[in-house]
């Protein structure tokens, strides 16, 4: 799933690689990702950019926030299927 279509912006390719490392599974549900700051040193961006891509993925619902404790990766919500309505049996 890839979070944002590429054009151009830094935090929209940093947002896209990080999803698609979450799709793939090399960061998997619990995980905690980088600190913003040392993501921003790490990829030689600013730290604007970090926190922008981290919002999307936020609002994508692939990681969350945790208070004083950083960013992780959420749990997948598994599809629930449509209730059925039962049948009259004849």
């Amino acid at each position: 799933m890839g979070v944002v279509a590429t054009t151009g912006f830094l935090y929209e390719h940093l947002a896209d690689e990080l999803g698609q490392a979450i799709d793939r599974g090399a960061l998997r549900a619990g995980d905690r990702l980088p600190s913003v700051r040392r993501l921003a040193q790490e990829r030689s961006v600013s730290v604007a950019t970090v926190l922008e891509a981290y919002l999307r993925l936020e609002n994508a619902g692939l990681i969350e926030v945790r208070p004083k404790s950083g960013h992780f990766v959420r749990r997948r919500q598994a599809l629930t299927a449509e209730p059925r309505t039962p049948r009259a049996c004849s």
